[in-house]
């Protein structure tokens, strides 16, 4: 038991006589028994036993500026020309080493070529982490087939021709697999973990929405025909070393909504010019790095 000494001055005793001593009760509770099973055993526990991690991945579906679905998305690449001195507009395939036989055939140097896509969780190159990657292998869709005419003169839906190679632009058609018998979801969906809580916000339109939250791509193609891997950015202007980062990365805004997870290609992001977004289709143009 500790006790306060207290000292009394007889000459300053009050008129009364009466001397008010101050008492102050601190009530505590027996052997802390409650803070033992509330807070020390749960944090030791936690401390022991490895956490629980979600690993579970919801799909997120593009959208447009109405939040309505897209059909489709496009992701076309531009290269340099042989001497790395200008970027080729609308580049073709016979502009990145490949010949007519390869897509004709469908040789493994044309089908082996792949757009990689990595997520990263942040735009910072030398403190970022990869959350993810889809890889888009180079395909034939019904937009670079020369229909076969029957005895008419009519386009036979049986079949038909690859476009000339000068001619077959390098891109990546990425169409809804749902509503197109021709469709592609692989980079057409993304996923990404439950478990990366959104916050919820009103919008104007009354419905809850969340806070969006930010995945940046980067993007690279790897040339079965060439054996070479093509790092591109999303503006074709020759850039300094310096500058290069600022044009690395494309934003994705991931939203969940009540009605499921979509996300869309963040056209605000370093005011990006890049992206078109219409009312069922989208358009992602990269280019090779200029450097200055």
């Amino acid at each position: 038991m500790s006790v306060n000494k207290i000292k009394l001055n007889i000459n300053n005793l009050p008129n009364d006589g009466y001397v008010k001593l101050p008492i102050q009760l601190e009530s505590t509770r027996l052997g802390q028994f409650e803070d033992v099973t509330d807070k020390f055993i749960d944090v030791e526990v936690e401390k022991s036993i490895n956490p629980i991690i979600d690993y579970e991945k919801s799909r997120f579906t593009p959208i447009d500026a109405s939040y309505d679905s897209l059909n489709d998305v496009t992701i076309s690449l531009d290269f340099l020309n042989s001497d790395k001195s200008a970027i080729i507009s609308n580049t073709k395939y016979s502009d990145i080493g490949f010949i007519d036989s390869d897509i004709k055939y469908r040789k493994a140097r044309f089908l082996n070529s792949f757009l990689r896509l990595s997520f990263y969780d942040n735009d910072v190159t030398t403190n970022q982490n990869l959350i993810s990657f889809v890889t888009i292998f180079s395909r034939i869709t019904k937009h670079e087939i020369v229909p076969l005419l029957d005895s008419e003169g009519n386009p036979n839906d049986g079949g038909g021709l690859p476009i000339p190679v000068t001619e077959f632009p390098v891109r990546f058609i990425l169409t809804n697999p749902v509503i197109n018998r021709d469709g592609f979801s692989e980079g057409y969906y993304l996923y990404h973990y439950k478990s990366d809580n959104f916050d919820n916000k009103l919008y104007a339109d009354d419905q809850i929405n969340v806070v969006p939250k930010y995945l940046y791509m980067r993007a690279e193609f790897n040339n079965a025909a060439t054996g070479t891997v093509t790092r591109m950015i999303t503006t074709s202007e020759k850039l300094k070393i310096n500058d290069l980062m600022n044009y690395l990365h494309v934003r994705y805004e991931l939203i969940r909504t009540k009605n499921g997870f979509f996300y869309k290609l963040d056209e605000t992001y370093n005011s990006a010019t890049n992206i078109t977004i219409g009312s069922s289709s989208a358009t992602l143009k990269l280019y090779e790095i200029q450097v200055e």
